[in-house]
């Protein structure tokens, strides 16, 4: 069984020291992280086994050394392994509710969490993981001819930006997706 690990740097508010916190999964690396706008979890993008990989993780362990340390306290909410290709960005809506990831497979995936039905293990995965929380792809935008370097929300998440390494920035109707406002 595939157990996460933790390996980052967290600096503790009103104290002069760091603690050490990471986020290991598979030797495999990790190319973007974001952090969930109401801070209980943050999602990283990079490349999985075959495919992109991206992960929510829970903020608990990371703020709290007791909560590391408790076997029933999931480090690892959701694992999803739909992108074909190493995942570049992740980055959360500003109103938390999405979270949209770009790869090398040329698209940007936007997800938002389904209905909880349970734990589920992660589909295709020869591990017994399971996924804490369900998040499903809303919508899959495609556009670019490279590689999706980096995408960024609106400030109030009516647009979705992309740009890739084929030179292009699009700016997608967030609202109306997959419509775009301009490329």
């Amino acid at each position: 069984m595939l157990v996460p690990t933790y390996n980052l740097m967290y600096y503790a508010p009103g104290s002069r020291h760091y603690f050490p916190f990471s986020v290991f999964f598979s030797g495999k690396p990790i190319f973007s992280v974001d952090i969930h706008p109401d801070g209980t979890k943050f999602a990283t993008g990079g490349q999985g086994e075959d495919s992109g990989k991206v992960v929510i993780w829970n903020m608990a362990p990371v703020l709290k050394e007791e909560d590391e340390k408790n076997e029933n306290v999931p480090k690892m909410l959701c694992q999803m392994d739909n992108h074909l290709a190493c995942v570049n960005c992740v980055r959360w809506s500003n109103n938390g509710i999405y979270l949209a990831s770009g790869g090398d497979d040329k698209l940007i995936m936007v997800w938002k969490r389904a209905a909880y039905i349970g734990p589920s293990t992660v589909f295709g995965s020869s591990s017994k993981l399971a996924n804490v929380e369900q998040w499903r792809c809303v919508s899959i935008l495609r556009s670019h001819s490279g590689d999706v370097m980096d995408v960024a929300w609106s400030p109030h998440d009516a647009w979705l930006a992309s740009c890739s390494v084929d030179n292009t920035v699009v700016i997608w109707n967030a609202v109306k997706f997959p419509g775009m406002m301009c490329a």
